[in-house]
């Protein structure tokens, strides 16, 4: 009798254990980040005094616990952290043909996101990253990307993703020439 009650009081511990870490593996931190380059309205301009760029991204909450996108920021070689807007603005407005009426159109706005952006848990959400950047400011000192959450920081820095990142905030720097003190610029002072 003894040994039968062991065996239950072990089992029904095993159990319990593997519950408890289910919950903590489903639980955990899980956000997956997606940087959408082929996005309609992705693009980098120069406005009189900044660099603007928007930039397309994906959150996708893994987790059984919400999350909350507090900022995304841009970390340069040098430590200097450039954030995102945090207010929604204008981002672009498109036509779109009614499904009822012949040739009728209805105007969409599209506008960044205004942060912080809330993730419902096993959600998804879809926004508009709008940098305001100096002008001057040299895509190629672009090290890392970071999204800052309420449960912590996700560091994009793979090399093929910070290459697209830099080419998108270059696009506007093609019409201006090239200069051996742009290209030594990153290497040499901090930003």
């Amino acid at each position: 009798m003894e040994i039968v009650t062991l065996v239950i009081a072990v089992v029904g511990l095993l159990l319990s254990v593997a519950s408890w870490a289910n919950e903590l593996w489903k639980g955990r931190k899980n956000l997956r980040v997606t940087i959408d380059f082929a996005s309609e309205f992705g693009e980098s301009f120069f406005s009189s005094r900044f660099l603007n760029a928007t930039i397309a991204f994906s959150f996708e909450n893994k987790s059984s616990n919400p999350i909350a996108v507090m900022y995304v920021q841009l970390v340069s070689k040098h430590g200097a952290y450039y954030r995102a807007n945090l207010k929604k603005g204008f981002v672009a407005h498109c036509f779109r043909a009614l499904i009822d009426a012949k040739g009728g159109y209805y105007e969409h706005f599209v506008e960044s996101a205004d942060f912080p952006i809330e993730i419902e848990s096993y959600g998804a959400a879809y926004e508009y990253i709008d940098f305001s950047l100096p002008r001057d400011f040299n895509a190629n000192c672009v090290n890392e990307v970071q999204v800052v959450t309420n449960r912590g920081r996700i560091k994009i820095a793979d090399r093929e993703t910070i290459e697209k990142f830099q080419g998108l905030l270059e696009i506007p720097a093609t019409h201006r020439p090239k200069t051996q003190l742009d290209i030594q610029a990153c290497e040499e002072s901090p930003l």
